[in-house]
């Protein structure tokens, strides 16, 4: 199992994304957030969100899956990103904690 970090102030989870078609598996995608940055890594491709750059946040579930659709404002980056991961509650929760609001 994953260690977590321990600055309270920064969230940080391994799983898989999906980038438009593109898709990765775990442990291929790290999603890092503090209280105004949200960055993700997708096989060492970083994206970073600001809160400005963030249009929202929604928890996904599915039959075999459970992530977190990202819709953003970025027009360089893929309209369609995902990050899958194991444990959706924890993630959302850590999210919230740092002021993120998770639909």
């Amino acid at each position: 199992m994953e260690k977590p970090i321990q600055d309270p102030g920064i969230l940080s989870v391994t799983g898989g994304a999906r980038l438009g078609l593109f898709n990765a598996t775990w442990p291929f995608a790290r999603l890092t957030a503090d209280a105004n940055t949200l960055r993700l890594s997708v096989l060492g491709a970083p994206l970073k969100f600001t809160r400005e750059s963030l249009l929202e946040l929604s928890a996904m579930r599915g039959f075999f899956s459970r992530g977190l659709q990202i819709k953003h404002a970025e027009s360089t980056y893929p309209k369609r990103i995902i990050f899958w991961c194991f444990n959706l509650e924890a993630l959302t929760a850590g999210l919230r904690r740092l002021g993120w609001v998770v639909n």
